[in-house]
C-alpha cells in the first residue's frame, strides 16, 4: 500500500502541464485557460521539463529570460496562439 502511494505521488510529480499566458491575465492566477498568467516570465519561472506554455494573441512588451532546461524526452515548450 505504501509503495503504491509513493509510486502514485512520483507519477503526479512528473506529469507535464500546459499553461496559458494572456494580456488579460494576472501572474497571481493559476495559468489555466480560464485563469491565465499575464507574462511569459511567470511561465519561465515555473516551467518544468515537459511543460508547454501557450501565449494567447496580444502585444507583450516585457522581455523574458529563463535558466530552466527541459530534456530531450521532455522539452519545455512555448508556442504562440491566435485565440
Amino acid at each position: 500500500m505504501i509503495r503504491a502511494l509513493i509510486a502514485w505521488l512520483m507519477l503526479l510529480s512528473t506529469q507535464a502541464a500546459t499553461y496559458y499566458i494572456s494580456t488579460g491575465g494576472s501572474n497571481t492566477n493559476v495559468g489555466s485557460l480560464a485563469s491565465p498568467w499575464l507574462t511569459v516570465q511567470k511561465y519561465w519561472d515555473v516551467a518544468a521539463p515537459g511543460d508547454t506554455g501557450i501565449v494567447l494573441s496580444g502585444n507583450y512588451a516585457a522581455a523574458s529570460t529563463t535558466t530552466r532546461s527541459g530534456t530531450s524526452n521532455a522539452p519545455i515548450s512555448l508556442i504562440g496562439s491566435n485565440w
